[in-house]
């Protein structure tokens, strides 16, 4: 993906699905941390450390985080939260008080970075032919489909599901791909907005990418702008699908 993409994907998704530090369930009842990441098993939230997302146990405000989490901790938390069966209904509110343990914000950041990696290396990686020329998609074009998918799985185009956004994207015609992004989930009625918005962006003002020694292509105005769209909204704690 363009650097521009890996950059902001964490800015433009913070909006969408908030930033939580501590573990919580999510709608679905599944263990939920950061922007939205899914660790609903308990040797998926051990793994955090070794990806660059250590646990600390939380300090007082404005008191650095220095005491690390050890495995038995995370994993003892971890039960803790997901065995709760009035947690998913509560909110993610409702684990705060409940949870120790905290990721720092730049372990939200790599954890993010970390994901949204892995889902690109999976939508690129061949079984779908619309999406093989990603690496040369405008940034807002990229942006898209990994927020998509990080709506709803890195598998969400598989098994011939989403054809008409698929063709779209493999003809590179940004503003059909717009009109066949719509997510139809209450939910994420505003992802769908936004992303269908951006890409129609590429459309009416014609937008390329272009490389200048290696240089990635931006993400554009309205792109950004749309970041102080969104936080003026409610922000929504839903089921996770990273």
């Amino acid at each position: 993906m363009w650097d521009s993409v890996r950059d902001n994907f964490m800015g433009f998704s913070e909006p969408l699905e908030g930033k939580v530090p501590f573990m919580y369930q999510d709608t679905l009842g599944k263990v939920t941390i950061g922007i939205g990441n899914l660790i609903d098993s308990e040797e998926a939230t051990a793994a955090l450390p070794g990806v660059g997302a250590p646990l600390f146990h939380k300090e007082l405000p404005n008191v650095p985080m220095t005491r690390l989490a050890s495995d038995a901790e995370i994993r003892e938390e971890w039960r803790q939260v997901k065995n709760d069966p009035a947690l998913a209904a509560g909110g993610w509110r409702a684990a705060e008080p409940l949870t120790d343990l905290r990721l720092s914000d730049d372990g939200i950041r790599t954890l993010v970075s970390v994901r949204v990696g892995q889902m690109e290396n999976y939508l690129t990686n061949g079984h779908i032919t619309e999406f093989a020329s990603f690496q040369g998609w405008p940034a807002d074009a990229q942006l898209g489909l990994l927020s998509m998918s990080w709506a709803m799985g890195s598998a969400f185009a598989d098994g011939g599901k989403w054809r008409d956004f698929r063709a779209a994207c493999g003809a590179q015609e940004w503003l059909k791909a717009a009109k066949n992004c719509n997510i139809a989930n209450t939910w994420l009625a505003k992802r769908t907005r936004l992303t269908a918005v951006y890409s129609e962006t590429l459309h009416t003002r014609r937008l390329h990418q272009h490389r200048n020694r290696g240089r990635c292509s931006c993400l554009s105005r309205e792109v950004g702008q749309l970041f102080d769209w969104v936080t003026k909204t409610a922000i929504p704690m839903t089921a996770s699908t990273r």
